[in-house]
């Protein structure tokens, strides 16, 4: 996938998605979907236009960024426009349409029934079916999803994340809740107890309540089961969050390389333990608990 920003094309014929897409669930996936059938049909490329930045201030994210590009290149996408909300945000809606067609050249475009844009929001799916009807460019506006009676939203996952509800929360991403980073030095604690990697977690990323959960962690395109602490440190006096993860069966050194966590129950709290020997006895039921999972 490209970022059309940094690798400029001659206006590549695509099928275009408008949307924040900051949690890629299964509502978003519905108008993925739809682009790439849209684009293998129709022999295009398929490209996704979205805001870089929060349009809501101070808020958190399902997914960052840098976590967006890489599992909408696993969809399949080919280009991605990241545009700064807070440089686009006074535009009306006609210019930030004109702006997307200056960039790509649009046989169709599939937003969600929500979608807005331009300055106080006045742009929706009427104002683009208006406008792109005459220029014979296809609009297709995705019905939401509901789930067990609600909408699919970030704002709805976002509070299933700060409930620790993890069935409810991958059921509407259609797949695992995962965090990707680089691999970095921890406290070294671990070589006593299993041996860990450690990952920092995104500040504007919304955070899992803290515990010990049953993970999956992807090292260079192969997947391992794995125990990850996430939340402070008690035993060791630790206050800030840290995102440790011991892998089951795998003892190679990866400083350095990213990774990618996958987050799939929770198997207990965090607890502060007397010593060091009852938090090493804890962590070795929890992992045989969890490999006979």
């Amino acid at each position: 996938m490209e970022n059309i920003l940094l690798t400029p094309k001659n206006r590549p014929h695509c099928a275009l998605g408008l949307g924040f897409f900051d949690s890629l669930h299964i509502g978003h996936r519905k108008i993925i979907d739809v682009l790439k059938s849209f684009a293998l049909t129709n022999e295009t490329a398929s490209a996704i236009v979205t805001f870089s930045d929060n349009p809501k201030q101070n808020g958190k994210l399902v997914y960052t960024l840098e976590e967006r590009v890489h599992l909408l290149k696993k969809c399949g996408i080919d280009y991605f426009l990241p545009l700064k909300f807070s440089q686009i945000q006074s535009w009306t809606p006609d210019k930030f349409l004109q702006y997307c067609m200056q960039r790509f050249d649009i046989k169709m475009v599939a937003c969600g029934q929500d979608f807005r844009f331009g300055k106080d929001a006045v742009g929706d799916v009427n104002f683009l079916q208006q406008e792109l009807e005459p220029l014979n460019v296809l609009c297709k506006v995705i019905p939401s999803l509901n789930l067990n009676g609600q909408k699919v939203s970030s704002t709805f996952i976002k509070e299933g994340l700060r409930r620790g509800d993890l069935k409810f929360i991958n059921e509407c991403l259609g797949e695992s809740f995962k965090t990707f980073g680089k691999v970095i030095h921890g406290k070294g604690m671990g070589k006593l107890i299993a041996p860990t990697i450690n990952m920092l977690y995104p500040v504007d990323k919304q955070q899992l309540p803290p515990a010990v959960y049953g993970t999956y962690t992807c090292v260079q395109g192969c997947w391992y089961k794995s125990i990850t602490n996430f939340g402070t440190q008690p035993t060791f006096g630790g206050e800030k969050i840290v995102v440790e993860t011991h892998i089951l069966n795998f003892d190679k050194d990866i400083y350095g390389e990213y990774v990618e966590v996958r987050f799939e129950k929770k198997l207990r709290e965090i607890i502060k333990f007397e010593n060091l020997q009852k938090l090493k006895l804890q962590v070795l039921q929890d992992i045989k608990a969890w490999d006979n999972m």
